[in-house]
C-alpha cells in the first residue's frame, strides 16, 4: 500500500504507532500484575482451606466446576489452574506484601485464621527477605513482568528461592518465553 502525502504524515504514523505501542505494552503489564495479584489471593485462600483441612478431597475439582457454571465461558479456572493458584501463593508466600493490598485484601481471614496460616516447608527454614528496598523494587518489577505460566514452570523445576529468583530476573531481562525458559531448566 503507498501512503499519499508528505513526510510529516508518515511522521505523524511513527508517533501515533508508536504511542499506540507503547500504550497496549502498558495495559498488558496492568493486566499481568492484576492477574497474578488475583491469582495469588486465591492461592492464599485456597492454600489455607486445603492445607487447614477445612475441604475435603475433590473440593478444588467442585469448586472450579461451580465457578464455570456461575461465570459463563470462564476460563484459566480448571482444577488445574486452582491447584497451580495454590502453588504460586505457597512458592512465593515472602511476597505477599507486594500482592496483597492491605487496606482491600481479595479475601477476608480472621486473625485467628491468619495465625494459623501455614508457611510453606521452604519459608519455615528461611525468612526470605529482600536485601534492601532498590533490590527489593528492581525484584517485585521483574516479578510482575513475567506471566503465570512463567511462574509455574519456575516453582514446578526449583526447589530454593534463591534458584526461583534467579529464573525471574533472567526471564524477564532475557524476555525469555515458556518454551526458551523450560529449556533453560532442563539444562
Amino acid at each position: 500500500m503507498e501512503i499519499q502525502g508528505d513526510n510529516n504524515y508518515l511522521q505523524a504514523v511513527q508517533q501515533i504507532k508508536t504511542a499506540i505501542l507503547k500504550s497496549r505494552y502498558v495495559a498488558a503489564a496492568f493486566a499481568n500484575k492484576e492477574l497474578l495479584k488475583l491469582y495469588f489471593g486465591i492461592g492464599q485462600y485456597v492454600s489455607f482451606h486445603s492445607r487447614n483441612k477445612n475441604w475435603g478431597k475433590g473440593a478444588i475439582d467442585s469448586i472450579s466446576n461451580l465457578l464455570q457454571h456461575e461465570l459463563h465461558g470462564l476460563r484459566g479456572f480448571s482444577a488445574t489452574n486452582i491447584k497451580n493458584m495454590r502453588l504460586f501463593y505457597e512458592g512465593w508466600e515472602f511476597m505477599q506484601p507486594f500482592l496483597v493490598d492491605v487496606k482491600e485484601p481479595l479475601f477476608q481471614f480472621s486473625e485467628k485464621e491468619l495465625n494459623q496460616q501455614l508457611p510453606s516447608a521452604e519459608l519455615k527454614n528461611t525468612n526470605r527477605q529482600l536485601p534492601t528496598d532498590e533490590l527489593q523494587n528492581e525484584f517485585v518489577t521483574m516479578f510482575l513482568k513475567n506471566g503465570f505460566t512463567h511462574h509455574i514452570a519456575i516453582i514446578n523445576n526449583t526447589e530454593k528461592i534463591e534458584e526461583r529468583m534467579f529464573y525471574i530476573q533472567k526471564t524477564a531481562i532475557e524476555f525469555w518465553n515458556n518454551t526458551t525458559l523450560k529449556h533453560h531448566l532442563k539444562s
